[in-house]
C-alpha cells in the first residue's frame, strides 16, 4: 500500500487539478458510451507498476453495473480499496461522473494495512489520480501529471495533520 501511494505521488509530481468533489463532472456522451470507455480504460504504466508492488498487487475492473465502473486495488489477493466512477445521465447526451474511494472490506479490522487504507490522504490521492485518468480518457488527451501533482501538493499543504497521521500509519 505504501508503494502504491508513494508511486502515485511520484507519478503526479507537479500541477493543479481540481476535480469538483463528490458532485462529479459532466461529460459529453450517453451513460452507456461513457461506461464502455471507462470499462476499457488503461491506467498509466507508472501507476500500474506502483500498484503491482513486486508482483503481489493487481487492479481488477468491475463494470457489471451499467451505472458505475469500479477499480479494485489488491495486494496478495486482499482488496486494499476501490475507486468507483458513478455515472448519472444529465440532460441530452450528457453523463455526470462522480469518483469515490472506499477502503477494502477484505482487510482485517485493526490491521496496519486497513489503517493506512482508511487515511484521508489515501482517499485524496486515489480519487484525484483516478479522476484525472477518467478526465483524460473521456476528453481524449494525455494524463496531466503536473495538474494532479499540484492538486495533491495543495491538499498536503493544507492538511498537515492528515499527512502526519498517514506517515505514522505507514511507519508502524
Amino acid at each position: 500500500m505504501r508503494g502504491m501511494i508513494m508511486g502515485c505521488c511520484a507519478v503526479c509530481a507537479g500541477g493543479a487539478y481540481m476535480y469538483g468533489g463528490n458532485s462529479g463532472i459532466d461529460y459529453d456522451g450517453w451513460v452507456q458510451s461513457v461506461h464502455s470507455e471507462l470499462a476499457s480504460m488503461s491506467l498509466p504504466q507508472e501507476f500500474a507498476e506502483s500498484v503491482n508492488d513486486d508482483g503481489r498487487g493487481s487492479i481488477r475492473v468491475d463494470s457489471g453495473d451499467p451505472n458505475r465502473v469500479s477499480w479494485h486495488f489488491q495486494i496478495d489477493g486482499q482488496e486494499l480499496g476501490k475507486v468507483t466512477a458513478a455515472l448519472t445521465p444529465k440532460g441530452a447526451n450528457m453523463t455526470n461522473v462522480a469518483v469515490e474511494w472506499d477502503p477494502g472490506e477484505d482487510l482485517p479490522k485493526g490491521s496496519s494495512a486497513r489503517a493506512v487504507a482508511m487515511q484521508p490522504l489515501v482517499e485524496q490521492v486515489s480519487e484525484t489520480f483516478m479522476a484525472e485518468q477518467i478526465d483524460s480518457t473521456l476528453e481524449d488527451r494525455p494524463f496531466d501529471k503536473r495538474a494532479v501533482g499540484l492538486q495533491l501538493a495543495a491538499y498536503v499543504a493544507s492538511h498537515p495533520r492528515e499527512m502526519k497521521q498517514y506517515m505514522a500509519k505507514v511507519q508502524s
